[in-house]
């Protein structure tokens, strides 16, 4: 699902329904401008449900929407205010949209600098391989095998070759890339914002403590953060209920953002909204420095690789060329 859609789509919804169009209108005509795909799918059987007469908290339930979403649908739908609601729905969801694009680039970049450099690195390997078995064709020198096995020649390729499936397997399975989320830099900070922000909307929206770390504990399932909100959980039915308690020596919430939250005093979802804007900032600035400095680092990795790879090769071949004194 593309975040900036679903946050533009609620956007217009939230303006409909204010405007006095019925839902299932709305819902109707905003799905006829989308473009094929699972969004639309999604509000097209919505869409069906609520013409059938199906009350929207039971029909939105029935959807493979985001659980956060559901939620605060629900709240809205109990309060009514559905249109309010929306509206932050769709403030989030665009905050949102734009960590994880920026996210995206953080991950797809190096994975892109991994894979030029393996391509040079093969390359040379190739070159060599060729224009030492092109000299010692005759058998000239039992040289020629220890060159081409010389580890100088297709370490360089080796190792770039682990860190691309490394990186590859990271991203592929879940828990490796919960773990990852929380442990690098500007990953760390964007999912506390996106908490935060998710929390705040909660609580806003009539939400409890506890029923709100519930539903963002489901959300983080067994990502480090998630294990912690059990941790909260667990402290808070047991008579904890201020915020500075069951939060003490947190293992993966850093003192800034506990400090933070706490700042609200009795209002804790000001105090999240804080914590969110403050944790957005910071990753966005995280993020970007990593961007700006993957472009040197890049051009240093491949020209790294050539040169690791070409002097011991070359200074073998000249040994080599000097034992038979040429």
């Amino acid at each position: 699902m593309k975040l900036d859609e679903f946050a533009f789509l609620n956007q217009q919804l939230a303006g409909m329904l204010r405007a006095g169009i019925p839902l299932e209108g709305s819902l109707r005509e905003l799905s006829r401008t989308m473009r094929r795909g699972k969004l639309r799918g999604e509000l097209e059987l919505l869409q069906k449900d609520l013409t059938d007469g199906m009350p929207l908290a039971q029909a939105v339930e029935r959807r493979n929407l985001p659980q956060l979403y559901v939620r605060l649908t629900q709240a809205g739908v109990a309060g009514g205010d559905l249109p309010s609601v929306l509206i932050l729905l769709a403030d989030y969801y665009s905050r949102l949209g734009g960590i994880m694009n920026r996210l995206k680039g953080l991950m797809v970049y190096p994975l892109i600098v991994l894979v030029a450099a393996f391509g040079v690195s093969i390359l040379i390997t190739v070159l060599y391989q060729s224009l030492i078995l092109g000299i010692f064709e005759a058998d000239l020198i039992a040289a020629a095998p220890q060159l081409l096995r010389y580890p100088g020649l297709w370490l360089p390729s080796l190792v770039l070759g682990g860190a691309i499936l490394v990186w590859t397997l990271v991203m592929a399975t879940p828990r490796l890339r919960h773990w990852a989320r929380w442990k690098l830099p500007g990953f760390r900070e964007a999912s506390m914002a996106q908490i935060a922000g998710a929390a705040s909307l909660l609580l806003r929206t009539g939400a409890t403590v506890q029923g709100a770390l519930a539903l963002l504990q489901k959300t983080e399932n067994n990502s480090p953060a998630g294990r912690e909100m059990t941790r909260w959980l667990d402290l808070h039915r047991q008579g904890e209920a201020k915020w500075t308690h069951f939060t003490a020596d947190s293992r993966v919430f850093p003192p800034l953002f506990i400090w933070l939250v706490a700042q609200g005093g009795e209002d804790l979802a000001m105090g999240f909204q804080r914590a969110a804007d403050i944790y957005n900032a910071r990753s966005a600035q995280k993020i970007d420095i990593l961007l700006y400095s993957a472009l040197p680092i890049s051009v240093l990795l491949v020209a790294g690789v050539i040169v690791g790879q070409m002097y011991p090769v070359m200074k073998a071949i000249g040994n080599v060329f000097s034992m038979l004194g040429l």
